[in-house]
């Protein structure tokens, strides 16, 4: 293996109690899967400055040693030589500080051949079918008419809770454009899409009832700028939808509608650089791994499915960063407390089934601000604190500084802001952030 030669020290912000070591592997290929036989880099990130060995494991094999003269952090690269063979898979892990209490470890599953296609794909859209899903709303409040139930994804999918009617729910959304009836402009200039997911409890439709100030004040942005499309959408949780062998059924539903976005970009009169997630509790963990990952296949048997994922902007409240019972548990939690710490899951040790959003994290990360009501911890939490619910282990500000890490080793810790102790207004301060990123301002 040759590993490249740049590496560089960062002074990394104090915080109350994240990892003190930490190792992550970068994505690879498209959806971890390579060309066959074709030699490929492997992008990994060291968090905190350290003299150790960098040891490199292929299916629990030391393959490789890297030895060091001076302290080593920040992004870094090796090479792995040869390639894969088709259908050909291999577990990586990368460590560091092994055998101390810092040990740190990351891990990838690599594949040889084409990535699988046409995943959850959407039916055909054009112009015809956009007019089909217009409604006019009374009352015009906060406007006069919304694209009701496109479906950016498979409609045929299904999952809990269900809709009760038998038929499927289906990867669905809602437009609303700043246009006073609502209506989208082909004249006009093209639009900034900020897209909406809900937090656990809720759905699309609560945008226009519960949350309408959100919608409002989402939909005020275009005062800023070029008008604002605002998407909201029914989406599947990688915790709580689950398949019969406990693996999450989608990941990537918000990514799924970044992609439909920026697809039909001229037909929704929506910028394809300037699309934003907005969102909370139970949609911010989504929202976070989504603005992360990118999983456009540009080979893929659907022309959808070739987009870019990628996005200018989120903010969220309230965000989960690692989905991961394992990593979770051994940062925050007590032995006593990580033995009782969602038992219905399987073991994530390697962080690959649920999702981590932290080893998405690369140079060209978007903005990001992660809003948390609760205060950071500064110690592991307790069995006494758990039952007693003490503690907010869902929402637990400290996942959005290990998310900050990240984006400082990268050397864009300027794109991120993490707030504790939040009690600011959401619509107010997510309209906020999207009229200060927006491309389309004025």
């Amino acid at each position: 293996m040759l590993l490249s030669s740049f590496s560089f020290s960062l002074l990394v912000q104090a915080s109350p109690l994240m990892p003190q070591q930490a190792l992550e592997i970068g994505p690879i290929g498209v959806a971890n899967h390579l060309p066959v036989q074709t030699p490929f880099d492997v992008n990994y990130a060291i968090l905190t400055p350290t003299m150790s060995d960098q040891l490199f494991y292929i299916d629990n094999k030391l393959r490789g040693r890297r030895t060091t003269s001076s302290p080593q952090s920040g992004p870094l690269k090796i090479t792995y030589p040869g390639g894969l063979a088709d259908g050909e898979q291999r577990l990586l892990r990368f460590c560091v500080d092994e055998n101390t209490a810092s040990a740190a470890c990351g891990f990838a599953e690599v594949t040889g051949g084409q990535p699988p296609a046409g995943v959850d794909v959407p039916e055909p859209f054009a112009a015809g079918d956009l007019d089909d899903h217009y409604q006019a709303i009374a009352d015009c409040s906060p406007v006069c008419g919304v694209y009701s139930n496109i479906y950016y994804g498979d409609p045929d999918v299904s999952w809990v809770p269900e809709r009760g009617d038998g038929e499927a729910d289906g990867l669905r959304m809602d437009l609303y454009y700043s246009n006073a009836d609502g209506r989208v402009d082909p004249a006009a200039a093209a639009s900034t899409l900020v897209i909406y997911a809900h937090s656990a409890g809720s759905n699309k439709e609560s945008l226009r009832t519960r949350s309408q100030s959100l919608l409002k004040n989402l939909l005020g942005v275009a005062e800023s700028g070029s008008g604002v499309v605002v998407a909201a959408l029914d989406f599947r949780h990688p915790l709580k939808q689950l398949k019969s062998d406990r693996t999450p059924t989608s990941v990537a539903d918000l990514s799924y509608a970044v992609q439909f976005a920026r697809h039909h970009a001229g037909l929704l009169n929506i910028d394809p650089d300037d699309i934003f997630i907005v969102a909370t509790s139970l949609g911010a963990g989504v929202a976070v791994h989504a603005a992360v990952r990118e999983i456009a296949s540009p080979s893929d048997m659907s022309p959808v499915r070739r987009h870019s994922s990628s996005i200018r902007g989120v903010i969220t409240r309230d965000a989960q960063t690692s989905f991961s019972p394992d990593w979770f548990a051994s940062n925050f939690l007590e032995p006593a407390v990580a033995d009782r710490y969602q038992r219905s899951l399987l073991n994530d040790e390697q962080r690959l089934i649920y999702g981590h959003a932290p080893t998405g994290v690369n140079s060209s990360s978007p903005f990001m601000e992660l809003l948390y009501v609760g205060r950071f911890i500064d110690h592991r939490v307790t069995l006494s604190e758990y039952l007693s619910r003490a503690v907010d282990l869902v929402h637990l500000p400290n996942y959005g500084l290990a998310m900050e890490a990240q984006y400082r080793l990268y050397g864009i810790g300027e794109r991120i802001r993490v707030e504790e102790g939040y009690r600011g207004n959401f619509g107010r301060d997510a309209a906020q952030f999207v009229s200060r990123h927006r491309l389309n301002w004025q």
